[in-house]
């Protein structure tokens, strides 16, 4: 496309030699390297990654969550192993880097033979919490806090009632306490575990949750109001929400039976949306439930995969993290994102890597409106399992959308446009729905247009130059086209 440009400029020149069209050669070429500028930034799949990274430890490095931090760098937890003749050995591992994904420091904590980390938080003081589980006399519960720096602040191990005890997801609550969630086996039982302590880790209270199934908690929110919300996952299978007050008391809790839930977040409206793997079809499943935990809606997207995680935009939508399965080719995964609009509508999805040890970690919104999103993958050209850091622009023309499912194509004339645009769709006889995307993901224009027989009008505000997509909905069919936008000044 480059050398095509050129070539286009070169004619140009060729054709008006003469010293009275250089202005115009000048001012014609600009035009045409601008507008190919932007059609080039407008593919898909163009310019929406800001970094990748491999990052290696002595042996197996796995990455399972990631923070943005104040000072815009990155904490990575997830577990360092190596080998001791034929032992494994693995500990909680804590990787902090800059805002380019440079790391700046690594550290393990308790290497012994069984030791893992799963989550970990800024809090607000500037230090970072992370949680996991650690194997010596059984399997305990570990809370480690450090400092920006990395140095140790405290190690905490926790075991309830002498059981055997993990954490999954850890948080710092509003009074700067720091509450725990994951689960306990008693009895040949697994049971839902949430305990809260005090900001130097030391327990204040813990709880168990069983519900006739055997369960584990996945993750859990801390709410204004010092409660708590958590996910958990159980045997038969499906998914629990539970409200609980802030002493760990059951306010309200709800089971979903067509759902396998491994994350969930708190939505711009209050409510929570889950995301897991889809009981009947096997497929991605989203859930979203209102403050009471009642279903409002339930989709599923046709990819076998599995969902590791889920991060509310900064537009109200959602970030999907996970493993995508037999992706490019049977024995292969790779890492995977999905991006849905508010209404859980599919705007794209992103895959990286692949191996036959990918895993995909965890999925965070980032200051800048971007996605941070870290995993495992296998070193290429060796067996090395190395964490992958991957920053993105949260652009919704990224990769591309799903096939259009519209019967009849539409019309967009004029395109080029300044502005002003008339969509001719035929005898749709019903409600469209109309919205125009620029390159960079920002919605420039929306409108519900009602009872449309033949041609909407519409007219496009403010000035804007380039590429960009237009996506018409009809019922629950739609279509996707490109438009040129050229400024009237």
């Amino acid at each position: 496309m480059i050398h095509g440009l050129y070539q286009i400029i070169f004619n140009i020149r060729k054709k008006l030699s003469n010293e009275l069209y250089k202005p115009y050669i000048m001012k014609t070429a600009a035009k045409v390297i601008f507008t190919m500028i932007l059609i080039v930034f407008a593919l898909p799949g163009q310019t929406q990654i800001t970094f990748e990274k491999l990052i290696s430890g002595s042996a197996e490095n796995w990455g399972y969550d990631v923070v943005q931090t104040r000072d815009s760098g990155y904490v990575i937890c997830g577990s360092h192993g190596q080998y001791y003749y034929q032992w494994p050995a693995w500990g909680l591992s804590l990787t902090k880097t800059d805002k380019y994904g440079t790391v700046q420091w690594a550290n393990s904590y308790w290497q012994d033979i069984d030791n893992h980390g799963y989550s970990v938080q800024e809090t607000s003081e500037g230090e970072v919490i992370a949680g996991g589980y650690t194997q010596f006399c059984g399997y305990h519960s570990f809370l480690v806090k450090t400092n920006i720096q990395g140095d140790t602040i405290f190690t905490k191990t926790h075991k309830y009632l002498g059981w055997d005890t993990w954490t999954f997801s850890v948080k710092q609550c509003p009074d700067q306490g720091i509450v725990l969630c994951g689960r306990v086996l008693t009895n040949d039982s697994l049971f839902t575990w949430v305990m809260k302590t005090d900001a130097d880790g030391d327990s204040l209270w813990g709880k168990v949750y069983h519900s006739g199934y055997n369960e584990s908690g996945k993750a859990l929110l801390c709410l204004p109001d010092t409660g708590f919300v958590i996910l958990s996952t159980t045997s038969k299978p499906s998914t629990i929400l539970r409200k609980l007050d802030h002493e760990g008391e059951t306010v309200w809790e709800k089971r979903y039976d067509y759902l396998s839930g491994k994350d969930f977040c708190r939505t711009s409206d209050n409510s929570y949306l889950i995301c897991g793997d889809d009981i009947a079809s096997s497929q991605i499943g989203v859930l979203k439930v209102n403050q009471e935990g009642d279903s409002l809606w339930h989709k599923t997207f046709a990819y076998s995969a599995t969902p590791s995680s889920i991060a509310l935009t900064n537009d109200g939508g959602y970030m999907i993290g996970g493993t995508i399965y037999d992706e490019p080719s049977p024995g292969i995964k790779q890492l995977f994102l999905l991006r849905l609009d508010q209404n859980g509508e599919l705007l794209w999805t992103r895959k990286f890597c692949g191996s036959s040890r990918d895993n995909g970690g965890s999925v965070r919104t980032t200051f800048d409106q971007g996605y941070i999103f870290t995993g495992t993958t296998k070193k290429p050209g060796t067996d090395s399992i190395v964490i992958f850091l991957i920053k993105g622009i949260d652009d919704t023309t990224c990769v591309k959308y799903p096939e259009s499912s519209l019967k009849e194509p539409f019309l967009i004339h004029p395109n080029p446009s300044s502005g002003r645009i008339n969509i001719t769709i035929g005898d749709a006889n019903s409600d469209v729905n109309v919205e125009i995307v620029n390159p960079f993901g920002k919605c420039i224009y929306h409108n519900l247009f009602h009872d449309v027989n033949n041609t909407i009008s519409l007219q496009v505000p403010g000035n804007h130059n380039g590429i960009h997509f237009l996506r018409i909905r009809i019922k629950d069919s739609y279509q996707i086209r490109k438009i040129l936008l050229l400024s009237s000044e």
